[in-house]
């Protein structure tokens, strides 16, 4: 995965990543499994943590069906709203794979390559929108 900067005297300058196919797949995979293993966890009760949840899942739909999108290319043009959804997507499921997954080799390689790409996101975060 590489990070590039879309035209960087353009007002709506983005961050865009270049995936390969096989990280395009990766990630959709990724979000759909997380998005079912989440709808099935009872909703919030507060009104405004099921509204929040509800825009997060709708964000990472979006995000899901641009990442398997043939018309995205390679290149995928991530707004902050993207790289916070899929940070939060990452670290749950990083979560859920360490408690429900029994200790092995393989579990051991994806939480590593999750971790690694989460903190290549924050720093994507940190340096394009200067947040923390």
């Amino acid at each position: 995965m590489e990070f590039h900067k879309k035209n960087a005297n353009a007002a709506a300058d983005v961050p865009v990543v270049s995936l390969a196919a096989s990280d395009r797949a990766a990630l959709a995979e990724m979000i759909r499994a997380f998005l079912v293993a989440m709808r099935q966890k009872p909703v919030p009760t507060s009104a405004s943590d099921a509204a929040l949840c509800q825009v997060a899942f709708e964000r990472l739909e979006h995000l899901q069906q641009r990442l398997g999108s043939e018309n995205e290319g390679h290149l995928l043009a991530l707004r902050l709203e993207d790289i916070q959804s899929l940070e939060g997507a990452l670290l749950l499921f990083a979560i859920f794979l360490h408690l429900e997954v029994p200790s092995s080799e393989k579990r051991a390689t994806v939480l590593e390559s999750l971790w690694d790409l989460r903190d290549q996101l924050a720093q994507l975060r940190r340096d394009r929108f200067h947040l923390n």
